[in-house]
């Protein structure tokens, strides 16, 4: 199992014609590779490509409507066939630093702009000084009572 991040058009991923990227790499390498997506499963029938192109093209008009009414705000994007997309699939490592990060906004700290070589997360001194019995923090405590982070 894995989370892959996609960002394109909605009938794209609607219609799957989207690959992630182990997918893209198995086809560059001429290697098969299957993956299993999900179906939901009712008593609709199933929209045609042009029902789906239509029924997203009202749902991006009527948010264009609703941002443009509520905060005079602009969007649009494309939903044509040809439209580009990229999809990327984050590891632990991306993970583990946004929690990192976010110790760090708390601590009022600077955060390294770039990863150290050999960088262990246990071993950062901002996360060393949150782990500390007695560290009270309401957002950090949460991630602790959640199991996300947990020190020994």
């Amino acid at each position: 199992m894995a989370l892959d991040i996609y960002c394109g058009s909605l009938s794209r991923y609607y219609r799957q014609e989207w690959q992630n990227v182990i997918e893209r790499w198995a086809k560059e390498n001429h290697l098969d590779y299957h993956i299993n997506r999900q179906r939901q499963q009712n008593d609709e029938e199933e929209m045609s490509d042009a029902q789906l192109q239509e029924t997203v093209l009202a749902w991006q008009k009527n948010l264009q409507d609703f941002l443009k009414r509520q905060q005079n705000l602009t969007l649009s994007w494309r939903e044509d066939e040809e439209a580009p997309y990229t999809s990327a699939r984050p590891d632990w490592t991306a993970y583990w630093l946004v929690i990192l990060w976010m110790l760090y906004q708390e601590q009022q700290e600077t955060p390294f702009d770039e990863v150290p070589a050999g960088f262990q997360i246990a071993q950062d001194r901002v996360f060393e000084r949150h782990s500390m019995p007695g560290v009270r923090n309401p957002i950090s405590n949460a991630f602790k009572r959640s199991g996300i982070i947990s020190v020994h």
